[in-house]
């Protein structure tokens, strides 16, 4: 059986528009309710449970940089099942990609989540921020701690702290 058996499959012209005709508001919620609340478990086994979640990263992939599942995303991202990954690989580089380019705005625990689960993506983010540090060569401090904090690399603490000392 197939990841994707588990999952509705999409025609191809919807996972290049919006999703006004294939989810709504209600069929987001629907979902990330599904996942926050655990429902899967009333009836599936936990292998089948991590088969459903694996096959709704992997169809989200198409449709990460639509604003309308963002919060499925979120949703996807603070999952946790048995102790094993079960997010797809592809949808992890996805998101990580979506992230760097700008395309997608997450929450800054989704983005952690991210870097948790998938270290790739937190070494990809590092390297960006120095590459943007050195080549970018910001004309002041204030542009590099900018470029710091908006990375989220640097925790509100720390952040805190390299001001402090750069002032002094």
């Amino acid at each position: 059986m197939s990841e994707m058996s588990h999952v509705l499959t999409l025609p191809p012209p919807l996972l290049k528009s919006s999703l006004p005709h294939f989810a709504s508001e209600e069929v987001i919620s629907s979902l990330v309710k599904e996942l926050s609340r655990n429902w899967f478990n009333r009836f599936n086994s936990q292998q089948c449970i991590s088969l459903r979640v694996r096959s709704m990263s992997l169809v989200c992939v198409p449709l990460i940089n639509l604003p309308e599942i963002t919060s499925l995303l979120e949703a996807l991202l603070s999952y946790h099942g048995d102790g094993s990954e079960v997010l797809h690989c592809e949808f992890l580089e996805a998101v990580n990609e979506a992230i760097l380019q700008k395309k997608i705005s997450l929450s800054e625990s989704a983005v952690v989540q991210l870097w948790l689960r998938h270290l790739p993506s937190l070494e990809k983010a590092l390297l960006q921020n120095f590459e943007s540090l050195i080549f970018g060569q910001p004309s002041s401090v204030e542009e590099m701690i900018h470029l710091i904090k908006s990375s989220l690399l640097v925790s509100q603490y720390d952040f805190a702290i390299l001001v402090t000392l750069k002032a002094s």
